[in-house]
């Protein structure tokens, strides 16, 4: 038995020993566009936050001026000027007490000098006003993004689109199962 912990020891160890290499190869110093990959990497965190945080100021500073979102993935919201929409987004967003954005799987894909395309998956759950904290609503898919490096060198998005991958019918029909319970209680106890 003795023999088996140092053995799974000595796994474990190898594994940590390595585990710095594994993680060097995601941004090799080699590749020319080391900076613009983690800049971009960088506009999909502040993207997230600013929705979660409901900062829509710094919200509209991640797209160009022209920009042009399209939500219509999300329940219809629609697509239209970066301005439109983040109001739209913020009022969407109001019958939420919070919405947590976990990203990952970014694929970026150098189109130009200047210019890329930006792809990741999206884990957001969303609790609901005036419901036990506990996640309701998921929403799973993918964002992606035109991008172009302004004359600062900032990178902005001029186009960003929303795939849902997760069924929306199923979450909604728990969610008005939940309600109506959370409702018949209420009344029971007024």
């Amino acid at each position: 038995m003795l023999r088996v912990y140092l053995t799974l020891i000595l796994a474990i160890l190898l594994l940590i020993l390595q585990a710095p290499h594994r993680c060097q190869a995601a941004f090799d110093p080699k590749d020319p566009r080391v900076e613009d990959r983690l800049a971009i990497a960088d506009l999909v965190t502040k993207y997230c936050t600013a929705v979660d945080q409901r900062d829509f100021k710094k919200f509209k500073e991640l797209f160009t001026q022209d920009a042009v979102l399209d939500y219509s993935a999300n329940w219809g919201q629609g697509s239209g000027h970066v301005n439109v929409m983040a109001k739209q987004l913020e009022d969407a967003l109001s019958l939420f007490s919070a919405s947590i954005h976990f990203w990952s799987n970014l694929d970026i894909e150098f189109t130009g000098p200047n210019s890329a395309k930006a792809r990741y998956l999206l884990d957001n759950p969303m609790f609901l006003k005036g419901l036990p904290r506990v996640a309701l609503l998921t929403i799973y898919g993918y964002y992606n993004h035109e991008l172009v490096k302004d004359a600062n060198g900032v990178w902005r998005s001029k186009h960003m689109s929303m795939e849902i991958t997760s069924p929306f019918e199923h979450q909604l029909l728990v969610l008005i199962v939940i309600i109506v319970l959370l409702w018949r209680t209420r009344r029971r106890h007024n």
